[in-house]
């Protein structure tokens, strides 16, 4: 891909990802591929990668549950300390996306 092509492919990720996080900090939105806004296939394929970082799982809490970082009982009932970590756990893995664009960005 040439090299200013992928530099505005990976630019539009990185502020659709940030538009996401707001959303989400905002509780305007719950799962990361909803918060990002539609501006065509771009996003398509940034909704694509997310849902390969999620290695199989739906959504972030069935990835958590997956990799043992949590147990499904812990969303059995969603109290508002969850929904807060949710939130949190939602917008450091935005970060963490943003981060690894930016490397691929260096390479």
């Amino acid at each position: 891909m040439n090299k200013y092509l992928k530099q505005l492919k990976v630019g539009n990720w990185i502020l659709s990802l940030k538009c996401a996080k707001i959303f989400i900090e905002m509780e305007e939105e719950k799962y990361i591929c909803n918060a990002i806004p539609d501006y065509g296939k771009h996003e398509t394929y940034l909704r694509e990668w997310i849902n390969f970082q999620l290695d199989g799982c739906k959504t972030l809490e069935e990835w958590l549950v997956k990799k043992n970082y949590a147990s499904a009982s812990d969303f059995k009932k969603i109290t508002k300390k969850t929904k807060l970590k949710l939130i949190r756990t939602r917008c450091l893995w935005i970060d963490w996306m943003i981060d690894e664009l930016k490397k691929d960005l260096e390479q």
